[in-house]
């Protein structure tokens, strides 16, 4: 039995989903990365996909407990102390022992436990006011904490499923070096320089690509070749997040970069 097989039978049953095309064309991604360890301050944040989120406060939170199956549950209060959020406008946190903290507000209408293989992992169906989220975390061996955001569209089970390439490492993470730092897919800084994971190349790079974006951190946008696809990417070697996804037929980098600063404050 497979992943996707294994999780309808957990749920029995989902709501109806979209038709691929519109699936696709709504199914932006999000993954950010929290490295949570005994060095403070080693922070990677990062955004894949495009996908931007309005950033919330940092507000007092819930905890949820842990369930076998998706199905409608309120947020119960708590006081959880001190929360590992990946990112200022995650909805949701997970800690080593699988424990997972909502934000104020935040209203669970499904989730699966144990979705990424020996990994304290959940896969959360989100929704707070008039907007609606799948989130997966989960917890990976070196203590970096992971988040796939998608807006919600099909079931729940199908966005596990479809986030497994993720999981799995279908892309080389490229980890950045001192204190502050962002790691993506493929490249990251080093030393203040741009670095790619071998077997990717930077066809274009271009500097300072957001006015003011991070400070005075160094700042590129990039194309990469790897494998035969192109890949669009934004960093900064300071602690400010970044972009990462798939080059779009017919893109140019600059119009990457484009929707890349729209999404910026």
């Amino acid at each position: 039995m497979d992943l996707k097989e294994h999780l309808d039978e957990i749920a029995h049953s989902g709501p109806e989903h979209l038709p691929v095309a519109e699936r696709l064309a709504t199914g932006r991604r999000a993954v950010r990365r929290r490295r949570v360890g005994a060095a403070a301050g080693l922070v990677a944040v990062v955004a894949v996909g495009g996908a931007a989120w309005s950033a919330l406060p940092n507000e007092p939170a819930t905890v949820v407990t842990a369930a076998g199956a998706p199905s409608p549950q309120p947020s119960p209060p708590s006081n959880p102390g001190r929360v590992a959020w990946p990112s200022q406008d995650s909805w949701a946190a997970i800690d080593g022992d699988g424990a997972v903290t909502l934000r104020p507000d935040v209203e669970v209408l499904g989730r699966f436990d144990d979705v990424a293989g020996g990994m304290p992992s959940v896969a959360l169906d989100l929704q707070r006011g008039g907007e609606h989220r799948f989130v997966l975390l989960w917890v990976a061996d070196n203590g970096v904490t992971s988040e796939i955001v998608e807006p919600a569209s099909g079931a729940l089970n199908e966005f596990v499923v479809r986030s497994q390439d993720v999981i799995d490492g279908g892309l080389p993470m490229a980890v950045g070096t001192g204190g502050d730092y962002a790691s993506l897919p493929l490249v990251a800084y080093r030393n203040s320089s741009l670095y790619v994971v071998p077997g990717a190349t930077i066809v274009r790079a271009l500097p300072d690509p957001v006015p003011g974006w991070c400070g005075t951190w160094p700042s590129h946008a990039v194309e990469i070749s790897y494998e035969g696809s192109r890949y669009f990417a934004a960093l900064t070697e300071g602690n400010c997040g970044g972009s990462f996804g798939s080059a779009p037929a017919g893109q140019t980098l600059e119009e990457f970069v484009a929707a890349f600063a729209s999404t910026q404050p």
